[in-house]
């Protein structure tokens, strides 16, 4: 599953990340994160596990929803 705008962010900023540090960690730009979180654009469901592995949360279970489990 893909996360909502609302879990982008709010994992983002639980990880006390900017949105250019999160969009560097999974080797994106900027912009392109802040397009994710105001939901114009849709992450790729790989990337959003990328970054929940990368920023230490269990991965996304796609049975139960997008977030990652805390």
């Amino acid at each position: 599953m893909q996360p909502t705008p609302d879990q982008i962010r709010d994992t983002r900023v639980a990880a006390g990340l900017t949105q250019e540090d999160a969009a560097a960690l999974i080797h994106s730009q900027r912009r392109t994160w802040q397009n994710w979180e105001l939901g114009t654009r849709v992450m790729h469901p790989g990337l959003w596990e990328l970054f929940c592995i990368k920023v230490g949360e269990s991965t996304p279970n796609p049975a139960t929803s997008a977030a990652c489990a805390p």
